[in-house]
C-alpha cells in the first residue's frame, strides 16, 4: 500500500504540518498577564467608584457588551450614558474573596468573582447587591479593554 492509506505515514505527514505551527505559537507568561489584568481591573473599579467616565471610556472596548444584574443588555455608549445621567453611582465595589483571573491566551483573560456592590440613584437611595461577576478583557494594540461584563445576583 502507498503512503496515503498507511496510518503511520498519515500521522507523520500530519506531524510535519502541525509541529511548525505549534512551535511558532506565542508562549504566554500567565503571571505577567494576571498582573496586567489585576492592575486594569483595579483601575476599572477605581474609575467606577470615582465616577471617572473618561477613564472608563478608555478601558471599555467600543464593542463592549454589558449585561446588568437584572438581565438588561447594554452597549458601551448606553452604560456610560447611565453613569453620566447620575442614575447609577457606585458607592462601594469589592470582591470577597479575591477574584479569579483566568488567562485564556496571550490576548484574552477573564476576571470572575463574588462582588458586593453598593449603588446610589439620583434620589439618593442606596441599593446593595451581591453579584457573581465575569469581566472579559482582550488586549488590543493600545491596551487591555473590557469586551464583556455580566453581573448575576447571588440569592441567599
Amino acid at each position: 500500500m502507498g503512503c496515503p492509506m498507511n496510518p503511520l505515514c498519515r500521522l507523520l505527514v500530519l506531524l510535519i504540518l502541525i509541529v511548525p505551527v505549534l512551535a511558532s505559537a506565542p508562549v504566554v507568561d500567565t503571571r505577567i498577564v494576571e498582573a496586567e489584568i489585576r492592575q486594569i481591573d483595579g483601575a476599572r473599579i477605581d474609575a467606577l467608584l470615582r465616577g471617572d467616565r473618561k477613564l472608563l471610556e478608555g478601558i471599555f472596548a467600543d464593542e463592549m457588551v454589558y449585561i446588568h444584574a437584572a438581565g438588561r443588555i447594554d452597549t458601551k455608549a448606553g452604560y456610560l450614558a447611565i453613569l453620566a445621567g447620575g442614575n447609577l453611582n457606585y458607592v462601594t465595589l469589592r470582591y470577597d474573596p479575591a477574584p479569579r483571573i483566568t488567562v485564556v491566551g496571550p490576548d484574552t483573560a477573564m476576571v470572575t468573582g463574588r462582588a458586593t456592590i453598593e449603588t446610589k440613584n439620583k434620589a439618593g437611595e442606596i441599593t446593595q447587591r451581591v453579584l457573581t461577576t465575569t469581566t472579559v478583557y482582550v488586549r488590543t494594540a493600545a491596551a487591555w479593554r473590557v469586551v464583556s461584563y455580566q453581573g448575576t445576583p447571588v440569592t441567599p
